[in-house]
């Protein structure tokens, strides 16, 4: 599957307000890995994910204007595509159009998205500013793989959210629902602190 497609369908699910509220240290994990019964395992949805999102001339404009936001040098026209890439030129421009899309409307799931499926192609300079805040999920900084010197990730990302959750500021692991641990190393816990994180670790009260 071409890397653009599957980080356009991997926006679409993180930005669909119903999976966010489903998603969980199970769901994160099973995002990172390759297409396969593990995708196939993810929350149901109204409309079907998997099913590239459309485009319009202004996506493609907006990706030519920002080709860097879809880890790209350029974005070439229609006649150009159908050059470079003869009978395989509709799914590249599917794909390419599919991003641009998810870029444009979702720009932090795309971000999201394109850190945990295409790293290569990640540029964070080039992408929307996002905070750390362990609460966030998919849209803290936790996710990105350039976080703290490549620690960051889905997994990471909810297994910082489940401690919050739990008031376990400082844990070395957090349980995953895939089973084992998901390891929090120790500098996580240092940026967390030095962006005044700590508080959202206090449990509330219990009824």
């Amino acid at each position: 599957m071409d890397p653009l497609l599957r980080a356009a369908l991997t926006a679409r699910l993180l930005a669909d307000p119903t999976a966010h509220s489903l998603l969980d240290s199970w769901t994160a994990a099973h995002l990172e890995a390759p297409f396969g019964p593990a995708w196939d395992a993810a929350p149901p949805l109204a409309d079907d994910w998997r099913t590239p999102p459309e485009y319009t001339p202004a996506d493609w404009r907006y990706g030519q204007d920002n080709p860097v936001w879809l880890g790209l040098k350029t974005l070439p026209d229609s006649d150009t595509l159908s050059t470079l890439f003869g009978a395989a030129a509709p799914q590249r421009r599917s794909a390419l159009g599919a991003a641009a899309a998810m870029a444009r409307r979702h720009p932090y799931a795309w971000a999201a998205a394109l850190a945990v499926t295409a790293p290569d192609r990640f540029d964070l300079r080039s992408q929307p500013t996002m905070r750390p805040d362990p609460l966030l999920g998919w849209g803290s900084a936790l996710t990105l793989k350039p976080f703290a010197g490549g620690l960051g990730g889905l997994p990471l990302a909810y297994a910082v959210r489940d401690a919050a959750l739990m008031g376990r500021w400082g844990v070395p692991s957090m349980p995953c629902a895939t089973g084992g641990d998901t390891p929090i190393p120790a500098p996580v816990w240092t940026i967390l602190d030095r962006f005044g994180y700590r508080p959202a670790f206090r449990r509330g009260p219990e009824f």
